[in-house]
């Protein structure tokens, strides 16, 4: 499953209450940088915003600020080199 489909199921499908968040690293927001950068390289249909606009950055942060952090290691995603590729890295 895509990540944005299973980022968008969690979030409305699945209540967190009672559960503690994992805090997001520091630099969760540059892996969703290169993450996205990388989707949209590649013309990957996860690099373009979702359906409300929301730019890939977005959406990914989020996640991580949810503590389901989608992004991988930014060495794994700027090497990747093909859309299931960067998947794998997550």
């Amino acid at each position: 499953m895509n990540r944005i489909a299973w980022f968008a199921l969690l979030v409305l499908g699945c209540s967190a209450a009672g559960v503690e968040p994992i805090a997001p690293s520091p630099a969760d927001g540059d892996a969703c940088a290169v993450m996205c950068s990388r989707y949209r390289t590649l013309r990957c249909p996860e690099g373009k915003p979702t359906p409300l606009g929301a730019p890939c950055e977005e959406y990914c942060q989020g996640a991580a600020d949810a503590g389901v952090p989608i992004a991988g290691p930014t060495e794994c995603t700027s090497a990747a080199q093909s859309c299931a590729a960067v998947d794998a890295c997550g």
